[in-house]
Formats: C-alpha cells, structure tokens, sequence
C-alpha cells in the first residue's frame, strides 16, 4: 500500500542557465539546456562515486534558485547556485551522478541532546535537525505527475539507497506526494520514552557519532561520563534492506546510491542507479522515450520544502536524452 506524506512541494518559477561542452549537452539552442546520457562507456561501480568511468562522460551544469513566488522578498540562497550532472544509460540502468556544493553534510535529525548530568536529562529536538536532500524528477511534456528518485543523507543514504516516490503537482499538499510501494524502513524513529531515549548506542557515553546503526543499538541503561550536549541520534539506520530488496524487490527501494561528502572544498557527489524499467506501475518506464524533461531539487538541512525557504532549490525543467 502506498504510505501519503504531508510534505509542500512548491517548485520555483525561475529562470535557468546551463553550461554545455564540446560533446552537445546543449544542442542548438543556447537556452535549451539538454543532459545526454553516455552509452559508449561501461557500467560506473555504484558502490563508489569516483569510479574513473565518470572522467569520460560529459558534464552539464545547471542553475538552482530558491525563487518562491509566494515569498516577498526571496530570502538570502543558501543552498548551491547550480548543480553538475552526468548520466550513463548502460546495461538497463539509468545512472545518474550530481555534484554541488554543501556547506556542511547534515546527519542529525530530531536528536537527544544531554542538558544534565549526573542526573541524567535529555532534550529532544523534534523538526529542529533535519538532513540533507537531493530530488530527481522525471516527467513528460503534458503529464501531471513527477517521478522521484529522493536521495537523503541520513534517512537513506546510509542504507546506500534512495527512496521512490510520485509528486502530483495538482493535488492539495497532504496528497500531493505519495511513496513508492513497500513496507520496508530503511531509517526508523528512536523514540522517546519516559524522557529518555529508547535507543543507545552499544558504547553509551563514549560514542560521539552521528549516525546510529541498528546493528549497534541497546535499549536505554544508565552510562556515566555523559558531556552536557552531547547527542543521541534520533534515528537508526537499517543496513539489511539494500541486501533484502536485492532478494525482494520493492519498488520504494529500487533506487541505489552511493555518496562522499569532501569537507575541504564542502563538495557533496551523489550516484544514484535504477533501472530504466523496473516494471513497477509507480515507476516511469525510462526505457520507452527517447526523451524526458528532468527536474533537480537540493534541500540543505531541510525535512520539506517552506514557503520562503531559503535553504532549498529547484532547478527549472530541462532534457535528459537517452539514446
């Protein structure tokens, strides 16, 4: 069964530039900008997102804006101005690599903050952490609907996938975006209980990371040595499901993803792969048109898309070619 999020898709009415190169992601037209997906290399290794196969595909960049028309003035952009991207349609998959600047990669979402110790209290902060995101849109000229392949840096990313879903523009906003079907979880909520977190890291106080695994979970015991702020992360992460839906396929999960985030240049590069027909009815059926109007979308620490949200941008509709 379908899962409905409540969640604003408001997609800026913006103009857009694109850099094309000597191989034609630009074509004719100087303000037609056109992503072609390479066919004369091997498949990348999905696993990595630095496989030397990517050196010799084109590159097309794209210009992000955070415009929103209901929101006077726009807010200062703090998301990346513009966004690269190469495509490669190989052996029935579609894979796609995105590069854009990140002023930081966001992990936390709805932590547990320790605000005292040794009488241990914690704090949680629901909708005060989110995570990053990156949203791919394919549709067609005429069509009412989006599908998405949506790329989060903790809800999905860490179980190397990405999760599908459909946007119905037309639709109010509780219905306007539908996830994929399965029932599978790759991120699951660490719930409070009697003021606590339910969940704790095998380690207890001495674990100072960000991203908390099912595998290394225990249920809530006293520790000593907490520092006053330190975290508890809000979610964990499943690590099975990329292995599961390799055996059990579900159409949610059929998007693969790999992600490096260089803090140095704050460069964040994401690889996703899914092929083109997954004969799944939610899914477009990539491998049937020659052509598809794509649409970008980049969240910086964001949960959903707000009105006058300067953390978040959409490019303007464009081509992908698939020859």
């Amino acid at each position: 069964m379908k899962k409905l999020l409540s969640i604003l898709l408001i997609l800026p009415l913006v103009l857009w530039t694109g850099c094309g190169d000597d191989n034609g992601t630009n074509g004719d037209d100087d303000n037609v900008v056109r992503l072609v997906a390479d066919t004369s290399v091997r498949s990348p290794d999905i696993t990595i997102v630095d496989d030397p196969v990517w050196d010799s595909v084109a590159t097309t960049t794209v210009a992000v804006d955070t415009v929103i028309p209901r929101v006077q003035p726009p807010l200062a952009l703090s998301v990346a101005n513009s966004i690269s991207l190469q495509a490669i349609k190989k052996n029935d998959y579609l894979f796609l690599r995105a590069i854009w600047i990140e002023d930081s990669l966001h992990l936390i979402k709805d932590a547990f903050k320790i605000k005292a110790y040794p009488d241990i209290e914690f704090d949680h902060y629901e909708d005060a952490y989110y995570e990053d995101q990156l949203m791919v849109m394919f549709t067609m000229p005429g069509s009412t609907w989006y599908d998405v392949w949506n790329w989060r840096s903790l809800q999905t990313a860490q179980g190397n996938l990405a999760e599908g879903a459909n946007y119905y523009p037309a639709y109010d906003d509780t219905l306007c975006w539908v996830v994929d079907s399965g029932d599978l979880e790759v991120a699951c909520e660490n719930p409070k209980e009697h003021g606590m977190p339910k969940y704790l890291h095998k380690d207890g106080s001495d674990f100072h990371g960000q991203v908390l695994y099912s595998e290394d979970t225990i249920i809530y015991r006293y520790f000593p040595d907490w520092e006053i702020g330190q975290i508890v992360p809000g979610w964990y992460i499943d690590t099975t499901v990329a292995d599961t839906v390799a055996a059990f396929p579900e159409s949610r999960w059929d998007v693969a993803s790999a992600y490096a985030y260089d803090s140095e240049v704050n460069q964040l590069t994401v690889v996703l792969a899914r092929k083109l027909d997954t004969g799944w009815p939610d899914d477009m059926d990539l491998s049937a048109v020659g052509t598809v109007t794509l649409q970008i979308g980049l969240y910086n620490n964001q949960s959903k898309l707000r009105e006058g949200g300067s953390k978040v941008g959409f490019t303007e509709g464009f081509t992908l070619v698939l020859p």
